[in-house]
């Protein structure tokens, strides 16, 4: 009697491993970055093609160089204005690690709301 429960439940083993496989593969494929970054584009491709946007446009506007213009004469400007300058000169980097986190921060809080984006933090997708 034991032998026969053992048999049958081998067999029963024998069916479910298939299908284990294959939910094991398919959640593989599910929970990979790349995949998740394509549905999240296909699923909301406004805001990716505004956060891209908004990102290159800060990007150029806090690490371009500066241009070197010759002229023969010498502009006067006051002493604030040359401290100013200074002083922003000096803490650019500071500034664009502050900025950069911030955007961080805010893109976390607003995608991170959404159930549906596994990415971030929530429930697989479907």
């Amino acid at each position: 009697m034991a032998d026969e429960r053992k048999k049958a439940l081998v067999g029963e083993l024998e069916l479910q491993r298939p299908r284990i496989s294959e939910g094991l593969e398919s959640l593989k494929r599910e929970l990979h970055p790349v995949h998740q970054l394509k549905k999240s584009v296909r699923k909301h491709p406004g805001r990716w093609a505004t956060g891209s946007a908004g990102a290159a446009f800060l990007t150029m506007r806090l690490l371009r160089s500066k241009k070197i213009i010759s002229n023969a004469r010498s502009k006067k400007r006051g002493i604030l204005l040359k401290t100013g300058k200074l002083i922003f000169n000096l803490a650019r980097p500071t500034l664009t690690a502050f900025v950069i986190k911030q955007a961080q921060e805010y893109a976390e809080t607003k995608i991170g709301h959404h159930p549906d984006n596994s990415m971030l933090g929530g429930p697989p997708q479907k």
